[in-house]
């Protein structure tokens, strides 16, 4: 008899971040590269430094926060942290404006267990 065949996680993503991130980083990139290539005494220097600053965040905001589901687990990645449950673990999960995973023992106001992810 042949193992049962395992699956990739699958990803869930919001697709308005992701249209955020990449409207955001193409207005950074078309504003900062136009004081880079056009602008005058501190200009250059200035739009370079904030680039080097926002486009990190920006990438750490809009496309790296993502939920993995798998048949054996959840994991819920953040900018700051990365929470993995097995789904035995898993009470209830809520999603609006965030995502909160609740999980077994855990109260929602202790913190232990429950996840945001914006």
């Amino acid at each position: 008899m042949s193992e049962p065949q395992k699956y990739a996680d699958r990803v869930y993503r919001s697709p308005a971040a992701i249209l955020a991130g990449i409207l955001l980083l193409g207005l950074g990139g078309w504003l900062g590269g136009d004081a880079i290539v056009r602008g005058d005494g501190r200009a250059p220097v200035t739009a370079a430094c904030v680039l080097l600053f926002a486009v990190p965040l920006v990438v750490a905001f809009t496309f790296r926060p993502a939920v993995f589901a798998s048949d054996e687990r959840v994991r819920v990645r953040n900018p700051f942290r990365t929470v993995t449950a097995p789904w035995g673990t898993v009470e209830a999960i809520r999603a609006s404006y965030s995502t909160e995973l609740l999980a077994a023992g855990s109260s929602p106001g202790a913190g232990a267990g429950v996840m945001t992810s914006r």
